[in-house]
């Protein structure tokens, strides 16, 4: 990883590169969505306050949405009015946060999915995206890019790519319906299905990184760390239902 810096602590694997940061919080740091209902509000509340305080950044100015494995993004482009420990602080329904200004930041969830930090070359910008294996079916990272581009004028070209830990293709055994799903969707992707012992297996991380090649996103930096198999993680597909769900958290200054 030239010019990046890698710190890890007990609670969180931090990225630092030029201005930006990426914060990949660990099993210890505690649950971070509202949406698992197996914690209650006031133990998530008390996750996300003890993190903000530890790592010194405002609650005002982290963006969080609901997640629901989709292509809708939002825009941080100025710090809120309420603190995002606060359950009522979810800004909608959305999988990735693009921030346009600077000390803000967007905060996705992530058990066993993709969490993503795209930092931009180019111009002061980054986003924080969740990607499950139905929204990388989707192929929602490409609707994410063409419309940042088309937008904002952030060129594919000058995004740098970090793909979060997450679960293997090992572990991530599919079923026919998901299967059909990609039939349906995107019948290229069913090159990433592996057959292994009579079961199915689906590699979400080598199909994203061949839809980020596709859209001409070629610097790409990787944490292999299986969400599965790490005891520093919690895994959906291993722990459920009492799962612990981690953050991403992506900002610049």
């Amino acid at each position: 990883m030239c010019n990046f810096t890698l710190i890890e602590d007990d609670f969180s694997i931090k990225i630092l590169y030029n201005n930006y940061k990426i914060i990949f919080t660990k099993r210890a740091a505690g649950n971070f969505s509202f949406q698992q209902m197996y914690f209650s509000s006031k133990i998530t509340s008390e996750a996300r306050y003890n993190f903000s305080k530890k790592y010194e950044i405002s609650p005002f100015h982290i963006y969080n949405p609901i997640l629901e494995h989709d292509n809708k993004y939002h825009i941080a482009e100025k710090p809120l009015d309420i603190e995002y420990y606060n359950p009522q602080s979810q800004i909608g329904n959305a999988d990735a946060i693009l921030i346009l200004n600077k000390n803000l930041y967007g905060m996705i969830t992530f058990a066993d999915c993709i969490p993503l930090a795209l930092i931009n070359l180019k111009k002061a910008a980054c986003a924080s995206i969740h990607l499950g294996s139905r929204s990388i079916v989707k192929d929602a990272i490409s609707s994410f890019v063409k419309e940042w581009m088309t937008n904002f004028d952030l060129y594919p070209d000058s995004w740098i790519a970090i793909i979060g830990p997450s679960i293997f293709y090992q572990d991530y055994e599919i079923k026919s319906d998901f299967i059909s799903f990609i039939e349906q969707k995107n019948i290229e992707l069913l090159k990433f299905n592996y057959l292994i012992d009579q079961k199915y297996f689906f590699d979400n991380r080598a199909a994203l990184i061949y839809q980020l090649n596709k859209i001409g996103i070629n610097n790409i930096i990787k944490l292999d760390f299986n969400t599965y198999s790490d005891k520093r993680f919690s895994s959906y597909r291993k722990d459920k239902p009492n799962h612990i769900t981690q953050a991403l958290f992506v900002s610049f200054s």
